[in-house]
């Protein structure tokens, strides 16, 4: 069997650079920081910037949720601040306030600080731990993932007439809490208050908000760090990213089915089960969610859907695992308030939280926890949820966090089989039992992924016994292997995909990806970004050829409209596309006969590659190419096409 080795031994040349990095990180304190300023309220025209994201915490209040007021958190009479006006109340316990960027903002690796001021008004309702609002200030990524970067209660303050700063750092390294992320699309404002402070129609939350920017280093981000980890085969659910208390990772049944409980009896049973063959997320819960095929598909159904039922299971500290079943009915935007019984008890304690764990109702009013041992908990449950979830429903299967910590990232928790039986089929393919150790994917006709962040549903099949993993930023970094570290000019490119989860990559290495030997080493190679390449349709990518690509251009019909998509790469001086390369694109064509080729506006290159489609819209017959300019680099030279024939 073969054998993997981490790559700590690493050639000469890669210790050079782990020295160069602490050397980067030793001056980057000698670097002045710079400022993104997001908002500083200087005049109503910002105010008019937010809208409502979600949320109606301000339902009942008769002025609006959003104004702006010259109360200045410097005290400037010539700026102000962003006043929102809450009251809470049952089902009205959130309203959050999103203003979207004209640009997004990039170059996420240099933030290391996030800074703002914030105020409640005195005439503010208070909690009786003398609590006005958990303030929450979070972004939008490129995939407009919500990522939390503040969270906290806030209160009145008598000094600095009622203002308080706030600063969330990371030592002067880049701000953890953006992860993978490569842009920032919105921000947004998102106080709650689960203990309905306000009394409708007579008490207000005011708060004020000043001055959010961020400061950023001009010093370069240090290189990524990597890891090889062995996997398990399954479905892992991976805690990839932390937003707080409503971070879920799920699977939920694909289409709608009938698969609820309702009308189950002794003789014939309903039972929704998983098994999990691993758990490493001591601070993780795993769950099943029954609900309503209908409304938000969001990724915290528990708390977004009307009716829901929950069952979930928690591991300890000392090796045990609570088990417990919840539910609400009628309530929208509100966690769950009801439980079910267990004898007296709300909750029953299992011995171990691996194995089989099967929910079974043998009626309306109850059935029994089957958990790992086998042990048999029998439980009771109100009638009236079962009505309220009548077919079709859904069957959601995931993790959600015990805390609200960064620590939790990597967590995960690992299912070998999900089973639904004595309801509706799954999907063909699976009509009561998937049994994921015999599966090559996630079955997407029997799943969807429902997951804040897609990728922490993470499936590793048979004969994948490993994962390269590595930090980020990484852009121009590309992953090589080798079998023998003596031999420099036997590293080769590793053409597998990679994923973007915490710590921010990884790439799963099968079996059959080990090259021949006892012992395989694997190293990031960094590249530079030195020129573009211009593909058109019928030619491929092909780094380390003369030309850098293989194949030829498809001849072009003006009868069938003249159009040539291109895609333009970032690339090295081998032709390697290099991921995390920005720029803006703008093609020309020598076809500049009498009718004159069409051509597109700017085009945007993200993560180093871009398809402009539609591309150049020839007019003439001929033998023509098309050039490509980086127009925000003046040090890369343009690049041209090969030809191609424009026919009639």
């Amino acid at each position: 069997m073969k054998t993997k080795k981490n790559d700590l031994r690493q050639p000469n040349r890669l210790w050079r650079a782990a020295l160069t990095a602490l050397a980067l990180v030793a001056t980057a304190n000698l670097v002045s920081a710079s400022t993104i300023l997001v908002n500083g309220f200087d005049s109503s025209a910002e105010t008019s910037l937010y809208g409502v994201a979600y949320g109606n915490a301000n339902t009942f209040v008769d002025v609006p949720a959003l104004s702006f007021s010259t109360n200045d958190a410097n005290g400037n009479p010539a700026s102000g601040s962003l006043k929102f006006v809450e009251e809470y109340g049952v089902g009205h316990a959130q309203g959050a306030y999103a203003y979207y960027f004209a640009t997004p903002i990039t170059s996420l690796g240099e933030i290391t600080n996030l800074q703002f001021d914030l105020k409640i008004d005195p005439a503010s309702a208070l909690d009786i731990y003398g609590t006005a609002a958990y303030f929450q200030l979070a972004f939008d990524d490129q995939a407009y993932h919500y990522t939390q970067v503040y969270a906290g209660n806030v209160t009145t303050n008598s000094a600095n007439n009622g203002w308080q700063h706030f600063s969330v750092s990371n030592g002067g390294l880049p701000l953890s809490q953006f992860g993978a992320a490569s842009s920032l699309l919105a921000v947004v404002l998102d106080p709650y208050d689960g203990n309905y402070t306000n009394v409708p129609g007579t008490e207000h939350t005011i708060i004020y908000i000043d001055n959010i920017k961020f400061l950023t280093s001009a010093a370069p981000p240090p290189p990524p760090t990597m890891s090889i980890k062995k996997t398990t085969q399954g479905l892992n659910f991976v805690q990839g990213s932390i937003s707080g208390q409503f971070d879920r990772q799920n699977i939920a049944t694909a289409g709608t089915g009938n698969y609820t409980y309702g009308g189950a009896t002794a003789g014939s049973p309903v039972t929704y089960s998983f098994n999990l063959s691993q758990n490493s997320g001591p601070d993780l819960n795993f769950h099943i969610y029954l609900y309503e095929s209908i409304g938000d598909t969001a990724s915290a159904p528990d708390y977004n859907q009307t009716n829901v039922l929950i069952f979930q299971v928690t591991p300890q500290t000392n090796g045990t695992t609570i088990a417990s079943i919840s539910w609400k009915t009628n309530l929208p935007s509100s966690g769950t308030i009801s439980n079910a019984f267990f004898g007296s008890a709300t909750s029953v304690t299992n011995p171990t939280i691996v194995g089989t764990w099967q929910l079974q109702f043998t009626s309306n009013t109850g059935g029994t926890v089957i958990a790992p041992g086998p042990v048999s908990y029998p439980f009771t449950i109100n009638p009236a949820i079962a009505a309220n979830l009548a077919n079709p429903i859904t069957v959601n299967f995931g993790i959600n966090p015990q805390i609200n910590d960064p620590k939790i990232l990597g967590e995960y928790m690992v299912v070998s089989q999900i089973s639904v039986t004595g309801t509706d089929p799954l999907s063909v393919n699976n009509p009561h039992t998937d049994n994921f150790l015999a599966d090559s994917s996630l079955d997407t006709n029997t799943w969807t992924v429902n997951a804040l962040t897609p990728a922490s549903i993470l499936f590793v099949p048979a004969n994948t016994p490993y994962s390269v993993n590595w930090t980020v930023p990484d852009a121009g970094f590309g992953l090589q292997q080798n079998t023998n570290l003596t031999s420099s000019s036997s590293w080769a490119d590793v053409s597998l995909p990679s994923v973007t989860l915490f710590p921010g990559k990884r790439t799963l290495i099968a079996q059959t990806n080990l090259p021949a030997g006892q012992a395989a080493f694997y190293h990031l190679l960094q590249r530079t970004y030195s020129q573009l390449q211009v593909l058109l349709p019928g030619e491929t990518n092909a780094p380390n050829t003369i030309t850098g690509k293989t194949g030829t251009p498809t001849p072009v019909s003006l009868g069938a409209g003249g159009n040539e998509d291109v895609t333009v790469n970032a690339v090295d001086s081998t032709f390697h596309i290099l991921n995390g390369v920005t720029a803006s694109i703008l093609l020309s064509t020598t076809d500049t006969g009498p009718n004159g080729a069409a051509l597109p506006g700017v085009a945007s290159l993200i993560n180093g590659t871009v398809l402009i489609t539609p591309g150049v819209g020839f007019a003439d017959q001929g033998s023509w190419t098309i050039s490509a300019t980086d127009t925000t680099n003046t040090n890369i030279p343009p690049a041209t096409s090969s030809s191609v024939t424009v026919g009639p």
